[in-house]
């Protein structure tokens, strides 16, 4: 629980980087974006569609002589800030850098760092957090090991919502809230003779407490509010889902791509001087 001693002293205690983020609006159309290491029935618009079960893929690197590095270029038709890229990535271990270019000839590394290229570890997914930018094009190039492919099943790039206050004690890292329905077989002796996975789950949980009215009554939770309750446009890319991460930069493991809301607290009065409380439940997805 959070202890609010007054505003000013609470915004001074909880620093940027402590803060989570949410990856939910997208700055590029369903024909905004391109591949040209793609493999054939793999298209690269299905990075647009919100769902994991259609995915872009690429060729298998180094093989007939397919490239170890493929890309996904995106056009930025609006010219909007970005500042997060995050996807839902279905391959085996790999690495990636983030770019961005005024006129796709000179390409420039987002972030510190340059060129260092970022893990990525199997069927997670991925968000990567920098300094926002405002340019025509972006682009997400993967380093693949032989005979591996990229595999991205939906894309966001835009600008990431910041929530109001860090996460506190009690809180569960993304990715450890699992649950699993099993099958289990015994003999008439008593004797344990396994077990059948029937299915397997994630949620995800985000708790604020003790935010600002301004905060609150902002076009950025509103919108997200809309987005993840399917009532906004398609202008900001496919509704409901969206990515959610702690200190993504740190903790790359622990990126939840979520949607499906099962429960939803909206804004409440919680104290004399206006400062509200909201929490939103459900599934997360692979």
């Amino acid at each position: 629980m959070a202890i609010y001693i007054s505003n000013a002293l609470y915004l001074e205690s909880a620093g940027v980087s402590n803060r989570p983020l949410i990856a939910w609006n997208s700055c590029f159309t369903l024909s905004g974006v391109s591949s040209g290491d793609t493999e054939n029935g793999f298209s690269a618009s299905a990075v647009w569609s919100a769902d994991t079960y259609s995915y872009w893929q690429s060729k298998p690197a180094g093989v007939d002589g397919a490239t170890f590095f493929p890309q996904l270029t995106f056009v930025n038709d609006n010219n909007e800030n970005v500042d997060c890229v995050a996807f839902v990535w279905q391959g085996s271990n790999a690495s990636f850098v983030v770019e961005y270019s005024t006129d796709e000839i000179t390409w420039i590394p987002c972030g510190s760092g340059g060129y260092s290229y970022r893990a990525i570890k199997e069927n997670d997914p991925v968000m990567f957090y920098f300094d926002a930018v405002n340019a025509n094009y972006f682009r997400v190039t993967f380093n693949l090991n032989l005979g591996d492919v990229a595999r991205v099943a939906h894309v966001k790039i835009g600008t990431a919502l910041q929530l109001q206050r860090p996460k506190y004690v009690g809180d569960i890292p993304g990715g450890m809230n699992v649950g699993v329905e099993k099958v289990g077989s015994k003999s008439y002796a008593g004797q344990h003779l396994g077990s059948v996975l029937i299915s397997q789950g994630e949620s995800f949980s985000i708790v604020q407490d003790n935010n600002t009215p301004e905060f609150i009554r902002s076009s950025g939770l509103q919108n997200f509010f809309s987005h993840a309750h399917r009532l906004l446009k398609l202008s900001e890319g496919p509704v409901e889902t969206f990515f959610y991460a702690w200190r993504p930069n740190s903790y790359p493991n622990e990126i939840q791509y979520c949607g499906e809301i099962t429960s939803f607290e909206p804004p409440n009065n919680t104290r004399s001087n206006g400062m509200m409380s909201w929490s939103m439940k459900g599934d997360a997805f692979r």
